[in-house]
């Protein structure tokens, strides 16, 4: 009987601990410290694939156009899309990308650099796929999200696949998760302190 109760007693346990998010333990996620915390600089997280979230930084403004750093690494983002990468093993650069903001399908150009391409034509469609309410990572305020589909096809080399935007009232991207190139590495972008001009 006690051998009965002590099986059920980890069943019990080991069951209750799935309803927790899976991320609230991971040694992957960032430590919030005071410097995060207190700091007036714009910055988000980046985790790609499975490594350990690193911090980046914004580091230039120009337009809708935004540069963070960190090390040797440099992404360029208009509206929360990755439109240029230095320091990837697979860099790419996209040009003519009209965003999120309408859900409008369009064409755009990329160019890989590893290995290296010509530009080619990439088609974009957009589908809304779920709302409901988030919370900042560092003031724990909440707002209401649209969960943005973003559908993607480079036709010359067979590439398809989707991107995702958690994205404000506001238009602004707080979350997404990103394809860098076409052998599978994902990353995932999530905003700490949001820029102001």
């Amino acid at each position: 009987m006690i051998s009965q109760t002590r099986n059920f007693l980890c069943l019990l346990i080991i069951s209750s601990c799935s309803i927790f998010d899976q991320n609230f333990y991971s040694d992957k996620k960032i430590n919030i410290n005071d410097d995060i915390l207190y700091s007036p600089y714009a910055m988000q997280t980046i985790q790609i694939n499975n490594t350990k979230e690193e911090l980046m930084l914004l580091n230039q403004v120009i337009g809708d156009k935004y540069k963070w750093s960190k090390d040797s690494l440099r992404i360029t983002m208009s509206n929360g899309k990755i439109i240029k990468t230095v320091g990837l093993e697979n860099d790419f650069e996209l040009n003519y990308y009209k965003g999120i903001k309408t859900l409008d399908d369009h064409e755009a150009l990329i160019r890989l650099k590893n290995p290296e391409s010509d530009f080619m034509e990439i088609i974009f469609t957009y589908s809304v796929i779920d709302k409901g309410i988030m919370t900042k990572i560092l003031d724990k305020s909440s707002f209401s999200f649209t969960l943005i589909e973003e559908e993607f096809n480079v036709p010359k080399i067979r590439w398809k696949g989707s991107n995702l935007y958690w994205v404000d009232p506001d238009g602004y991207v707080w979350k997404t998760i990103q394809h860098l190139e076409p052998f599978g590495s994902k990353a995932t972008f999530v905003t700490l302190k949001k820029y102001s001009d």
